[in-house]
C-alpha cells in the first residue's frame, strides 16, 4: 500500500494471522471436525492442527483418510497430527510415491481395525 512502511504491512499480516488463530481457538469440536473435510486447504490444515492440539482421538480415522489426499501439505499436517496423537507414523512419509503412501495408509487402517493404534494422553472433552 502507498504510504505504508514494510513494518506496518508486516504488523498488519501478523494481526490478521492472530485473528485467524483466535477464530480457530473458538471453534467447537464439531465445527473443526467438519473442516477436516473442507475443500479449502487453509481450513483443512487449521482443523488438522486443532485436532492434534486438542488430543482429539475421534479425529484419527479422518486423519488417516487425509494421508491419501492429493495435496502434500494436507498429507504432511495429517501425519504430523497422527504422530502427535499416536506417537508413531507407522512408516508413512507424505512425500513418498503414491504406491508407498497407499501401503502405509493400509497399515494405519489395519492397525485401527485391530485396535492397535496407540494413543497418547487423554482426549479433552468440551
Amino acid at each position: 500500500m502507498p504510504g505504508m512502511s514494510c513494518g506496518s504491512r508486516g504488523l498488519g499480516l501478523i494481526g490478521a494471522a492472530l485473528t485467524l488463530l483466535a477464530a480457530a481457538a473458538c471453534q467447537t469440536p464439531a465445527h473443526y471436525r467438519a473442516d477436516l473435510r473442507s475443500p479449502n486447504l487453509l481450513q483443512r490444515v487449521k482443523a488438522i492442527v486443532r485436532a492434534a492440539e486438542r488430543g482429539d482421538r475421534s479425529a484419527i480415522d479422518t486423519l488417516v483418510g487425509l494421508l491419501d489426499d492429493p495435496d502434500p501439505a494436507t498429507r504432511l499436517y495429517a501425519i504430523e497430527a497422527l504422530e502427535r496423537l499416536c506417537g508413531t507414523t507407522l512408516g508413512y512419509r507424505y512425500y513418498d510415491p503414491q504406491p508407498r503412501r497407499r501401503a502405509a495408509v493400509a497399515r494405519w487402517q489395519a492397525a485401527i481395525r485391530k485396535g492397535r493404534v496407540p494413543v497418547r494422553g487423554a482426549a479433552r472433552s468440551e
